[in-house]
């Protein structure tokens, strides 16, 4: 795994919870399928049942069947969690897109809007079972 994406699939903290940060924008085809398989890799070593905050920034991106195909793999890994997701760099008709895959996500700003809005969702379920 070249650093360059390992670099971009990461925990990072704010406000005192990790957040799984996706930053897949500007990738080329290639770099994103890689991208989203060492997302895959990290989430495979999460505890099934953790509640994970996600941060996706696909702005400046595209999609190709290749990459729909490899969010398909996330989204069956998925069901192993309880997650929210925040999205960054989506605009109008990708959001409709892109509801196709996920419903349960949100089309935020910015990165600062996305970990706002995670923080708000966390602080909704740590009573029911921690968080990261």
């Amino acid at each position: 795994m070249s650093d360059q994406i390992s670099d971009r699939v990461k925990w990072i903290e704010h406000k005192g919870h990790k957040i799984f940060f996706n930053d897949y924008s500007g990738l080329d085809e290639a770099s994103y399928l890689a991208a989203i398989d060492e997302s895959l890799r990290k989430i495979s070593e999460i505890d099934p049942g953790t509640v994970i905050l996600f941060l996706d920034d696909v702005t400046g991106t595209f999609t190709t069947s290749k990459i729909k195909a490899k969010f398909r793999e996330i989204e069956h890994e998925m069901a192993k969690y309880k997650y929210v997701i925040a999205v960054v760099g989506v605009s109008g008709m990708m959001k409709i897109i892109a509801r196709a895959f996920m419903w349960d996500m949100y089309f935020a700003k910015d990165r600062e809007d996305a970990k706002e809005w995670l923080i708000k969702q966390a602080k909704k379920i740590e009573a029911k079972q921690p968080v990261g």
